[in-house]
C-alpha cells in the first residue's frame, strides 16, 4: 500500500469494494463480511474517531511502524500492554472488526496457499441473529472465541515479513465505516446502549402489524437503516420524513441496522417522536400563546410538516375535523394532519374516483396493479407521466415487492406525483417572482409539466377558475393568442388548473354541454345510463357503432358488471370512442401512403375517407398525418352535420337512400305514403315471424302510432324512417335482454364474457360469424377430427335456430350463438382433452 501524503484526508463514505473475493464474485449479502465490505454494511452513523489522533498521522505512524521488522518478543511485549490512548491503524486492523461484528475479535493469520480450505464457525451474536459459517478463503482472518486473547500470528518461515504485515492493513475505502472505541474493545453487549425495551407492552394488533413489516424487509435477521421508510408506510405510518427517521435511529441504535426487539422499540419511538414534532412546530406557529392556530399560519404550519395541501382539500378536511374552521387547536390539527396524510390530500370525491379507476384498470381481479396496468390508468386520469418516470413511481410505491400495487399503493403513486408536480411549479414560480402573469408564461410553464391542450380546451379552463383580468369570454376570446392574455395566478390557482385539465379529458365547454344533453336525453335524468340508451347517445354525438361493439367498450369501463354508467363514465367513454376513430384514421393515411413519405395525395385521401365510411371531398394536394386527422375530425363533428343526423334518426345519406328504396318498394301507388293496405304489407315484410301472431298486435299498434307524428293514418318518408329506427332500437333493447339471459343462463361471467366478445370481433367487428370462421377458430386453439368438425356444425345450425336475428343468412351467427357454441364445446370437453387433462 502506497504511504499517503502528509495532510491527506482518510475517506469517510463507504462505497463497495471491487471482487473481494477469491472467485471475484460479489460476497453473499448474510456474511458479515460482506456487509463490512458490500454495498448495504453495518456501518455505524457517527464517523468521528473518539479519542483519536489525526487520521492522517494516525495512519503515517501505524503504516511505518508495521513496516519495522520486530522480533517476536518485542510483538508479545506489546500485546501485554495496555491499549494506547489514541487510534492506530494495527488496532483497527487487527482488533476493530468487533465494532462492526458485535462480540467477535478478529486476528490476522497467513494462509498457506497450499493448505485445505476449512470452514471455521463463528460465535452466535448478543443479538441472537447467527451468522453463517465462513471459510478461510472469505478475509486472511481468524475468528477465535471472544474470551480468549488474541491469538499470534502463525508466519511462514519461508514468506517475508513485511508482505504478512502488508495483508492486515485495511484498505482505506474501510477506514471511515467504524471508529473503533476502547469501549467496544472491552466486548460490550449492543445491547447495553439501548434503552430499556417497551415492545411487550405493545397491543396485539399494533405488534402484529409491525412485525409483519420487519419479517417483509429484513435480511439476515435484521432491517436496515434504508428499508425503514418502507418499513414505516408498511406499518401504516405516512409521515416518513428523513430527518425524523434518522433522530429516532440514533437514539435506539448506533449502528445502522435493527434486530428485531430494536426495530420494535424504534417503532415505539418514532410515534412518539411524531407526536413530539407536531407539538413543537405547532407550539411555534403559536406566537400568542393562546393555543390555537389562525388559518393562514395553519397553511404555513402544514408546509412545514412537508404538506403541500390545496386550499379545497383543506377546507373540506377542517370542516370535517374542527369546530371554527378560521382557527384550530393542537388537537384539531392532529386530527387534521392525520386525515390529511391517510387521505393522501386528496378530496373525497377524488379518492372515490381514484378507487374505481383502480378497480378498471384491475382487469383480471387480483386486487394489484401491473406496471402496464398502471400506465394505462395515469393516461386515463390525464397524467402527462413518461415512461421512465412511471416506472420508478412504480418501483419506489411498491412496498411489498411483489410486483403489483396495491389499491393504498395506488394511491400513493397518485399522491406522489401530485407533489412532483407541486414542486416543480413552485420551482418555476420562483423564477417569476411567485406568480404568473402573462399567457405565455403559463403556456410556457404548462408544456414544462407535459400539458400540450389546445387554445380553446385551456382558455375554457381557465374561465372555470375565473382566472381572466378584467377580460369577459366571448367567441372572440377563442380565437385571440394565449400569449396576449394577461391575469395573475400562483401555485394554488395553477395546481387547480391542472386538475381541471385532467378531468375534461381535452373537451371543451361546448363539447362537455353536448355530452350532457345526450346522457340525461336518453338516462331520463337519472345518475346512470344503460347499455341500449348508451348507444342511442353515442348516435346523437356522431359516434356509430354496432350492438356488439359498444357492449364491448362499456365493459372496459363497468367494474359491477350491470351495463352501467354515469356521467364520469360516459365521458371516459367517448374519449374511448375519440381515440378508437384516431387510430383508425391513422391507420388509414399509412394504409394508403404507398410512398411512405409521410404525405397522403388526392387519390389516397379519397380512398382513406372512403375506407372510413365518411362522404366528404379530399383537401387539395398533398397533407400530412395532422392535417388528414383534423380534417375528417372537422367533418365527423361538424355541427351542421350532426343536426342533419339527429333530423334523419342519426342515418347518413347512403343509409337514408337505401331506407328510400325500400320505402318506394311499400308504396304501390306512389303517393309518397303508405295507406292501411300498403303498411299491412310492410309489417310482414319487416317481421315475418311475429306478423300473424294475436300477442304482438298491441306492438304494432304502439309502433305505429309512434311514427304517425301527424295522427293521419298514413305514413310518409319521413315518418317512414322514424319507424325504422324505432324497430331497431327496440331490437336492440330485446338484445340486450337476451344477452343477460343468455349469461345467467350458460354460466358465463361478465368477465368471460368480455374476453368472449373479445375474441369475436377479433375475427368480425360487424356483429356476424360465418360457420367457416367459427371453424377456423376453434381449430386454432385444439385439432378437431371429423367427427368434432361435424359436431361443432350442429353445433352452429342450434345456435341459429335459437337465435331470433339470424334468419337472413342461416350461415351465421351473432355474439349471443358464439357463446351457446362456446357452452356446447366446453361442454363436450374438447378443452380438456386438447389440454390432456
Amino acid at each position: 500500500m502506497a504511504p499517503m501524503l502528509e495532510g491527506e484526508e482518510l475517506p469517510r463514505k463507504a462505497r463497495k469494494l471491487p471482487s473481494l473475493s477469491p472467485g471475484g464474485s460479489p460476497r453473499p449479502r448474510g456474511d458479515p463480511l460482506a456487509r463490512l465490505f458490500g454495498a448495504a454494511p453495518r456501518r455505524p452513523h457517527s464517523a468521528r474517531y473518539e479519542g483519536a489522533s489525526p487520521p492522517s498521522t494516525s495512519f503515517l505512524a501505524a503504516a511505518a511502524e508495521l513496516r519495522r521488522p520486530t522480533c517476536e518478543k518485542e510483538r508479545k511485549q506489546s500485546e501485554a500492554k495496555e491499549p494506547p490512548p489514541s487510534l492506530s491503524l494495527t488496532t483497527w486492523a487487527v482488533d476493530g472488526f468487533k465494532g462492526l461484528l458485535g462480540q467477535e475479535h478478529l486476528t490476522g493469520i497467513s494462509r498457506r496457499r497450499s493448505g485445505p480450505v476449512t470452514p471455521v464457525k463463528v460465535k452466535r451474536r448478543v443479538s441472537g441473529v447467527p451468522s453463517r459459517p465462513r471459510t478461510a478463503e472469505d478475509h486472511p482472518c481468524q475468528l477465535p472465541t471472544p474470551t480468549a486473547k488474541p491469538a499470534a500470528p502463525v508466519v511462514n518461515e519461508d514468506e517475508d515479513r513485511e508482505d504478512y504485515y502488508d495483508k492486515l492493513i485495511i484498505p482505506l475505502e474501510i477506514l471511515g465505516r467504524k471508529a473503533a472505541s476502547w469501549a467496544m474493545q472491552a466486548r460490550k453487549s449492543r445491547r447495553s446502549a439501548v434503552k430499556p425495551r417497551q415492545s411487550n407492552a405493545l397491543g396485539g394488533s399494533r405488534r402484529g402489524r409491525w412485525l409483519e413489516s420487519f419479517q417483509q424487509f429484513r435480511f439476515d435477521g435484521e432491517i436496515h437503516s434504508d428499508d425503514l421508510p418502507r418499513a414505516l408506510l408498511r406499518s401504516g405510518f405516512e409521515d416518513c420524513r428523513p430527518h425524523l427517521i434518522s433522530v429516532v435511529l440514533a437514539k435506539v441504535s448506533e449502528y445502522n441496522s435493527l434486530d428485531e426487539d430494536e426495530f420494535l422499540h424504534f417503532m415505539c419511538m418514532y410515534e412518539e417522536h411524531l407526536h413530539d414534532d407536531l407539538q413543537e412546530q405547532f407550539q411555534l406557529f403559536d406566537l400568542a400563546r393562546t393555543g390555537r392556530v389562525d388559518r393562514a399560519a395553519l397553511e404555513e404550519l402544514l408546509e412545514a410538516q412537508d404538506l403541500l395541501v390545496r386550499r379545497a382539500v383543506l377546507d373540506e378536511c377542517l370542516g370535517q375535523v374542527a369546530i371554527n374552521p378560521s382557527s384550530v387547536s393542537f388537537t384539531e390539527y392532529e386530527r387534521l394532519v392525520d386525515k390529511l396524510r391517510s387521505g393522501h390530500c386528496f378530496l373525497e370525491r377524488e379518492l372515490q374516483n381514484f378507487r374505481h379507476v383502480f378497480q378498471v384498470f384491475d382487469k383480471d381481479r387480483s386486487g394489484g396493479m401491473s406496471l402496464a396496468e398502471l400506465s394505462s390508468a395515469l393516461a386515463w386520469l390525464g397524467f402527462p407521466a413518461s415512461t421512465g418516470r412511471v416506472c420508478a413511481v412504480y418501483e419506489q410505491n411498491d412496498l411489498d415487492g411483489n410486483g403489483a400495487l396495491s389499491e393504498s399503493e395506488w394511491l400513493r403513486c397518485l399522491h406522489t406525483l401530485h407533489r412532483e408536480e407541486a414542486v416543480a411549479i413552485r420551482e418555476h414560480l420562483s423564477q417569476l417572482n411567485d406568480r404568473c402573469r402573462r399567457g405565455s408564461q403559463l403556456e410556457t410553464l404548462l408544456m414544462e409539466l407535459g400539458y400540450a391542450m389546445p387554445p380553446d380546451v385551456l382558455l375554457d379552463a381557465l374561465h372555470a377558475h375565473h382566472i381572466y383580468q378584467g377580460t369577459a369570454r366571448n367567441s372572440q376570446l377563442l380565437g385571440m393568442p394565449l400569449s396576449l392574455l394577461e391575469f395573475d395566478v400562483g401555485l394554488e390557482e395553477i395546481r387547480a388548473l391542472t386538475c381541471t385539465l385532467r378531468a375534461r379529458d381535452g373537451f371543451t365547454d361546448e363539447e362537455m354541454e353536448q355530452m350532457k344533453r345526450a346522457f340525461h336525453m336518453q338516462s331520463g335524468r337519472q345518475d346512470e345510463i344503460a347499455s341500449p340508451a348508451i348507444q342511442r347517445a353515442l348516435r346523437w354525438l356522431g359516434h356509430f357503432y354496432s350492438f356488439d361493439m359498444v357492449q364491448h367498450l362499456v365493459s372496459e369501463l363497468d367494474v359491477d358488471g350491470d351495463c352501467m354508467l354515469d356521467f364520469t363514465l360516459f365521458v371516459k367513454l367517448i374519449r374511448k370512442c375519440r381515440d378508437t376513430e384516431r387510430r383508425a384514421a391513422t391507420s388509414a393515411f399509412f394504409k394508403f401512403d404507398t410512398t411512405s413519405c409521410g404525405l397522403l395525395d388526392q387519390p389516397g385521401q379519397y380512398q382513406a375517407i372512403r375506407s372510413l365510411g365518411l362522404d366528404t371531398a379530399p383537401m387539395q394536394g398533398a397533407i400530412t398525418l395532422a392535417q388528414f386527422l383534423k380534417h375528417v375530425r372537422n367533418f365527423k363533428f361538424d355541427p351542421v352535420r350532426l343536426q342533419e343526423l339527429r333530423l334523419n334518426a342519426g342515418y347518413d345519406q347512403h343509409e337514408l337512400e337505401e331506407i328510400r328504396s325500400q320505402f318506394e318498394s311499400f308504396d304501390k301507388d306512389c303517393s309518397g305514403e303508405l295507406k292501411r293496405a300498403e303498411l299491412v304489407q310492410m309489417i310482414e315484410a319487416l317481421f315475418p315471424r311475429h306478423a300473424n301472431l294475436p300477442e304482438f298486435r298491441p306492438y304494432f299498434t304502439e309502433l305505429l302510432s309512434f311514427a304517425d307524428v301527424n295522427q293521419n293514418d298514413c305514413l310518409d318518408f319521413k315518418e317512414f324512417v322514424r319507424l325504422i329506427r324505432k324497430i331497431r332500437d327496440h331490437g336492440e333493447e330485446y338484445q340486450f335482454k337476451q344477452y343477460k339471459l343468455s349469461l345467467s343462463e350458460l354460466g358465463f361471467s361478465n368477465k368471460e364474457a368480455s374476453e368472449f366478445r373479445n375474441l369475436f370481433l377479433g375475427v368480425e367487428e360487424n356483429g356476424r360469424l360465418h360457420f367457416s370462421e367459427v371453424r377456423s377458430m376453434i381449430a386454432g386453439c385444439f385439432r378437431l377430427n371429423e367427427k368434432q368438425s361435424q359436431k361443432l356444425l350442429g353445433f352452429c345450425r342450434s345456435a341459429v335456430e335459437i337465435s331470433e336475428y339470424d334468419t337472413e343468412e342461416e350461415e351465421v351467427v351473432n355474439f349471443l350463438g358464439f357463446l351457446r357454441i362456446m357452452r356446447q364445446v366446453i361442454d363436450a370437453g374438447w378443452v380438456r382433452n386438447a389440454n390432456g387433462d
